[in-house]
């Protein structure tokens, strides 16, 4: 027995099929609206937009020391600055290249930084 009458479960029924309005002031708030309480799964954390940037700007940091066409690569093909990311084809299209060349010319830059990154982690400990 849950000692709920029958009034009150068909109301509460009748709530749940009702579709409301995110425009619908919130009672017991001066201006609130619903919209306002609910989340937006695109909107980052002030701390996720922190580290967004912060990733960002150490991605930048790294690929400067490659020369401009690798640049141009990484970035078409990942998406940074604001760039939406591309295919081999769709980059091989703007700079006259095959696919096959830009993968090849990717996978060089790769390695250039993961060769330089080792690098700087052997400098640190020879350093301490």
């Amino acid at each position: 027995d849950l000692n709920i009458s029958v009034e009150q479960t068909e109301r509460r029924q009748k709530m749940t099929r009702e579709p409301v309005s995110l425009e619908t002031q919130v009672k017991g708030t001066d201006s609130k609206v619903l919209k306002d309480f609910v989340k937006d799964p695109g909107m980052l954390s002030p701390l996720d937009g922190l580290d967004r940037v912060r990733l960002e700007k150490a991605t930048e940091e790294s690929i400067s020391q490659l020369n401009e066409r690798e640049q141009n690569i990484l970035r078409w093909r990942f998406g940074m600055k604001g760039e939406q990311d591309h295919t081999l084809e769709e980059i091989g299209e703007k700079l006259g290249l095959s696919l096959e060349r830009v993968r090849q010319l990717e996978a060089r830059a790769i390695e250039k930084l993961r060769l330089s990154s080792k690098q700087r982690l052997m400098e640190a400990f020879s350093e301490s």
